[in-house]
């Protein structure tokens, strides 16, 4: 689900709006740019190169940019926005989400976090965005940007009824903002639109490879995708009017391992700490008997009292 989900989703959304404007005459007033980017423990590294090496013109069209993290759990939403809802273009859009989810028993709340532009570090995706004045947000199960659930390395098995929960909801909220439809009709739905298989065939491929970062195992090419990475470019190729791929380097000496790495490994056997608290016991024994040995027990309990007795300070007269 971290952020794997994330990943199945964008696809799944890719396929079906590009089935639907394909579709006779229903090609809607918006053109659609679907954006998988890596780095995401990494300060949203993807993101901010993507938007670093767009050209500024197409950026400028950009209306709303939406985030997809952890969306396979859970029983609400939360919809991440560095403005409030007082911008009209935001809240339509929320307005929409919050129906469509209504609708289908989900709980779509707004959360509202001010971005700090000079800070190089950000807390969600579409923060990036909101640094090149895009209006942006992060659609997650997360209701906090410092959610235990969102800040451990554990990762957690999506549910497939609540990912195609999700994913229906994203598709019919904006394709109902798309061509401005009523709440009554529904141009998604469960039972024709989302594919089971697709989304169990993802499921099992993002869990079962490492997708912290997309880099090419050191047998590779620097040039060479991982599989993951691949496949998805594939299912975007098929989906999308152009597609085109980036790669980028991380900023910093940072290190990363990928894949099986031989390595030597040595395990040393130590004595436990009893065997040393023994034997120091053994040693004081051993120098109290010869001290009594050598003064008598008298002198000697006479010694022990002058080595453990404090030294008096004699105090000073006024």
């Amino acid at each position: 689900d971290s952020n794997g989900s994330g990943v199945i989703a964008l696809l799944e959304l890719a396929r079906l709006f590009s089935k639907l404007y394909n579709a006779g005459k229903n090609r809607g007033k918006y053109n659609l740019i679907f954006v998988l980017t890596s780095g995401g423990k990494m300060n949203f590294a993807g993101a901010k190169s993507w938007l670093s090496n767009t050209d500024i013109r197409l950026l400028d069209t950009v209306e709303f940019a939406l985030c997809l993290e952890s969306v396979g759990l859970g029983s609400e939403l939360f919809l991440h926005t560095s403005k409030p809802l007082k911008d009209p273009t935001l809240s339509k859009l929320f307005g929409t989400f919050s129906s469509v989810g209504a609708g289908m028993d989900v709980k779509v709340s707004h959360v509202h976090k001010k971005v700090n532009m000079s800070d190089t570090t950000v807390k969600w995706e579409h923060e990036q965005f909101s640094k090149k004045r895009i209006l942006a947000g992060t659609l997650s199960r997360h209701p906090q940007v410092d959610d235990a659930a969102r800040n451990t390395i554990i990762d957690l098995q999506v549910d497939p009824k609540i990912l195609k929960r999700n994913i229906l909801l994203i598709a019919n909220a904006l394709a109902r903002h798309i061509y401005g439809t009523p709440a009554s009709l529904e141009i998604f739905s469960a039972d024709n639109s989302v594919q089971d298989h697709f989304l169990a065939a993802w499921s099992d491929g993002v869990s079962s490879e490492a997708r912290v970062v997309g880099m090419p195992t050191v047998a590779q090419s620097p040039t060479a995708e991982t599989p993951l990475i691949a496949r998805a470019h594939r299912v975007l190729k098929d989906t999308c009017t152009e597609t085109s791929s980036h790669k980028f380097t991380i900023e910093g000496d940072k290190s990363f391992y990928r894949g099986a790495i031989a390595s030597k490994m040595s395990v040393y056997s130590v004595r436990p700490i009893s065997f040393d608290m023994i034997y120091c016991v053994c040693v004081l024994v051993y120098l109290l008997g010869l001290l009594i040995f050598m003064q008598g027990t008298v002198e000697a309990r006479n010694t022990l009292n002058e080595l453990f007795k404090g030294k008096k300070v004699p105090r000073k007269r006024a």
